[in-house]
C-alpha cells in the first residue's frame, strides 16, 4: 500500500502445465498441421512469470489499474511452431467495480 488510494501489487509465479493443457494452448494437433506449421505436442511443461500492478482506488466501489508482466516459457513450450519468443511481455490497463 502506497497510500489510502494507491496500491502496488507485485506477483511472481511458477506454473506447471499438464500435457493436455500444454497441448491445448501451445500444441498443434495433427488435424490442424500444415507444411508451415507441423504437428506438435509439448507434453508436460512450465511457465514462470512476474507482474507488477498499480491500482488507484476511486471511492468505495471503483478502481483503475495498470500493469506490466513478463512470462518465460519452458523449452517445450518455446519450441512450439506457433510460438515466436520464449519470453512474453504483457501490458494492461483496466477498471473494476467492487460490489
Amino acid at each position: 500500500v502506497l497510500s489510502s488510494r494507491w496500491v502496488l501489487v507485485p506477483e511472481c509465479r511458477w506454473t506447471l502445465l499438464g500435457g493436455d493443457k500444454a497441448a491445448y494452448y501451445y500444441g498443434v494437433p495433427p488435424s490442424e498441421a500444415t507444411a508451415a506449421r507441423p504437428a506438435y505436442n509439448p507434453g508436460n511443461a512450465w511457465t514462470a512469470g512476474c507482474d507488477i500492478q498499480l491500482r488507484y482506488l476511486h471511492g468505495e466501489h471503483l478502481s483503475f489499474f495498470g500493469g506490466v508482466g513478463l512470462v518465460a516459457l519452458s523449452d517445450r513450450l518455446a519450441d512450439s511452431p506457433i510460438i515466436g519468443d520464449d519470453v512474453i511481455l504483457s501490458l494492461g490497463v483496466g477498471t473494476a467495480w467492487h460490489f
